[in-house]
């Protein structure tokens, strides 16, 4: 048992410890024992992530949403990979579909930056009707009120 528990909790210190190389190696370890483990897919992403490899990252979180569709995280992880990447309409696609408080922030910020006033105005409505609000969508709000009129 412990065997198994090392390759769950060693990548998850090495990777807070910022020792990237040693996590990808053990969520690489983890996931040739268990090539079904989203987890370990969606951990290895965020090591690539923090480590410049972006291409191997969205591979991992790619795979993620095969094995599991419903870890909304690697959605946005996806997504915010795309917006680093400036293929901003393929992350609007991805934030759409997230329900979380931080996907909806963000996918607001991606429809203000793309200029969309109409989407705009609708979704951040829509976010203030449902009383999620944060100091970005105030911030945002404040711009689109000069930005739009």
């Amino acid at each position: 048992m412990f065997f198994i528990l090392s390759y769950i909790k060693n990548p998850c210190v090495n990777f807070w410890m910022k020792s990237f190389d040693s996590a990808i190696k053990h969520f690489e370890s983890a996931i040739y024992f268990n090539p079904k483990n989203s987890q370990a897919y969606n951990n290895l992403g965020l090591a690539f992530v923090d480590t410049g490899r972006n291409d191997e990252a969205l591979d991992c979180f790619n795979k993620v949403l095969e094995l599991d569709s419903a870890r909304e995280n690697s959605l946005y992880y996806l997504a915010m990979l795309y917006v680093r990447s400036q293929s901003y309409e393929k992350a609007l696609e991805l934030l759409a579909k997230t329900t979380s408080k931080r996907g909806k922030i963000h996918e607001l910020e991606l429809i203000y930056r793309l200029g969309h006033k109409e989407v705009f105005q609708e979704k951040y409505a829509k976010l203030q009707q449902d009383n999620i609000l944060s100091p970005l969508v105030g911030c945002i709000g404040t711009h689109a009120s000069v930005r739009y009129g």
